[in-house]
C-alpha cells in the first residue's frame, strides 16, 4: 500500500488566482490551494481529455502555490489558455525536496525555467538566515527568469550568465560557479535545477571540489 497520504494521491480541482506571462514561452499559474509542498518538489496537474503531468512547483506560501512552465506540449498549451478563475486538476505534492541547515552557504543554480524552483529555495533559506549565491542561466536575455524575485531577497547575490552574453556573464553559469570557488568562496552546499547537461557539469565540479551537491 503507497504511503503517500490519500489527499495527496487524489486531484483536487484548483481555480487559477493569477497569472503571468514571464517570457514568449514561459507562464506562472498561481492556484488558490497549499500543497504544503517544500522546495524541489512537484505537483501532477490535470486537465480532463488532455493529459496529466508533472511540474515542479515554484513556491508555495501556505495559502497558494505557482507552478512556472514552458508552453509545449498538448498539456501545456491547454494551461496557457487558461484563464483567471478557471479550474485545474492538481495532485501533490511528490518527490524529494532540498534540504538545509540555518546560517548555511549556498550557491544555487538554475538553468532556464529551473530557476523557480530555485527561487523556493532561496524565499525559504531567508528565513533560516542562509547566505545564498544564486546564479541564472539562459540562451538570452529574453530567457531570464525570477530576476526581480531573487535581487528583493536582502540574503541573496545574484549572478547571471546568458550563452550569448546579452546579459550578465557570457557562458554557463556552472563557469561562474567555478570562477566563485576559485576566488576561495566556500559553499556548504550546492543546489542545481536545469538541464541535464548543466546538471553533469555541476556534479562534476562539485565532485572535484567535494562540496555536496542537490540536483534536479
Amino acid at each position: 500500500m503507497s504511503s503517500i497520504p490519500l489527499q495527496t494521491r487524489l486531484p483536487r480541482t484548483c481555480r487559477i488566482s493569477a497569472i503571468k506571462q514571464e517570457t514568449e514561452h514561459v507562464r506562472t499559474l498561481t492556484f488558490e490551494i497549499s500543497l504544503g509542498a517544500r522546495p524541489g518538489q512537484f505537483a501532477m496537474l490535470w486537465i480532463p481529455g488532455v493529459d496529466e503531468k508533472p511540474f515542479s512547483i515554484a513556491y508555495d506560501d501556505g495559502k497558494h502555490c505557482k507552478v512556472t512552465f514552458f508552453t509545449i506540449g498538448a498539456l501545456s498549451q491547454a494551461l496557457a489558455e487558461k484563464k483567471v478563475g478557471d479550474l485545474v486538476g492538481v495532485r501533490g505534492p511528490f518527490g524529494t525536496f532540498y534540504e538545509w541547515e540555518k546560517g548555511q552557504k549556498l550557491a544555487l543554480l538554475a538553468g532556464g525555467y529551473g530557476a523557480a524552483p530555485m527561487y523556493f529555495v532561496a524565499k525559504e533559506a531567508e528565513k533560516d538566515r542562509a547566505t545564498l549565491d544564486v546564479i541564472v542561466g539562459a540562451r538570452s536575455k529574453e530567457h531570464l527568469l525570477y530576476l526581480k524575485e531573487l535581487q528583493s531577497l536582502s540574503n541573496t547575490t545574484l549572478h547571471i550568465a546568458t550563452d550569448d552574453g546579452s546579459q550578465g556573464f557570457k557562458g554557463y553559469n556552472v563557469q561562474v560557479l567555478q570562477s566563485l570557488i576559485e576566488e576561495g568562496k566556500s559553499f556548504d552546499q550546492v543546489f542545481a535545477c536545469g538541464p541535464e547537461m548543466m546538471l553533469k557539469a555541476v556534479s562534476d565540479l562539485t565532485a572535484r571540489h567535494k562540496i555536496p551537491s542537490q540536483l534536479s
